[in-house]
C-alpha cells in the first residue's frame, strides 16, 4: 500500500534525503512516499511570505516509478494551498520537467516553473 505522509522527524527526514540521494535542508519541511513502510521518495519544499517553493521531489535509488512522486507533488501542492499560499514556484534544474507539468506546474519564460493554485479547473 502506498501511503504519502508528512515528515515531523528532521532525523527521519535526513535519513530519507540520503536514501533519495537529495540534499536534506533541516529548514525544510518535507512530504514522504511509502510502500509497505519502505521510503520510494520525497519531497522538501518551503513556505515562505505566502509563496511555496519546491525544493526537491525525488525517488529513492530503488525505483523509477514516477506515481509516488506525482502523489508527494500533489500532497504538498495541497497543504501549502491550506496553508493560504497559492503561488508555488520550483527552480530546481534537476526535477524533470514533465513530472512537474503532469503535477500542474506551468514553465515561464524565465524557466522556472510555477503554478498558481487560487486558479480553478472547470
Amino acid at each position: 500500500m502506498l501511503e504519502i505522509l508528512p515528515l515531523k522527524d528532521k532525523i527521519l527526514q535526513e535519513s530519507i534525503c540520503i536514501q533519495c540521494k537529495a540534499k536534506y535542508d533541516a529548514s525544510l519541511l518535507a512530504y514522504a512516499a511509502y510502500s509497505d513502510g519502505k521510503p520510494m521518495g520525497i519531497c522538501q519544499f518551503s513556505i515562505r511570505n505566502g509563496i511555496g517553493t519546491l525544493a526537491d521531489l525525488t525517488s529513492s535509488s530503488s525505483t523509477d516509478d514516477i506515481f509516488p512522486l506525482v502523489l508527494i507533488g500533489r500532497a504538498v501542492l495541497n497543504f501549502i494551498d491550506i496553508c493560504g499560499a497559492h503561488t508555488v514556484k520550483c527552480e530546481n534544474k534537476n526535477i524533470d520537467e514533465s513530472l512537474l507539468c503532469s503535477i500542474g506546474f506551468s514553465k515561464k519564460a524565465n524557466g522556472s516553473f510555477e503554478i498558481d493554485l487560487s486558479e480553478t479547473v472547470d
